[in-house]
């Protein structure tokens, strides 16, 4: 496995070292940029939002055999990429949908009382 450092170039993964720990954690999404670099300590390391999906989005792409980030994806990529739309983009243009008439009327159709 290879990762790509902060100025391009590529670096090896030899090994892997898996432990549990309790650890303070600071989690927050990025708007309109999917992958980027924190500093851990004094080295960049490269990191990603788990999905850009909200959980408005996520009433739709939900799914019981995919997490909702790979539901996201899915969609994305038939839809949203050979369109050359961002992910970004595309979860705008999900949203407006959602507010439309036909898509209210189907997110309606799928309620059980």
């Amino acid at each position: 496995m290879w990762l790509r450092t902060a100025v391009g170039t590529r670096v090896q993964i030899k090994s892997i070292k898996k432990w549990t720990a309790y650890q303070r954690v600071h989690n927050f999404t990025v708007r309109d940029t999917h992958t980027y670099y924190v500093l851990a300590g004094k080295t960049p390391v490269l990191v990603h939002n788990a999905t850009p999906c909200d959980e408005e989005l996520a009433r739709v792409w939900t799914s019981p055999n995919k997490t909702l980030s790979d539901s996201f994806n899915e969609h994305y990529k038939k839809r949203g990429s050979p369109l050359g739309k961002t992910e970004a983009e595309y979860q705008d243009d999900a949203k407006a949908w959602l507010d439309s008439n036909p898509a209210r009327a189907r997110m309606n159709s799928k309620r059980v009382d």
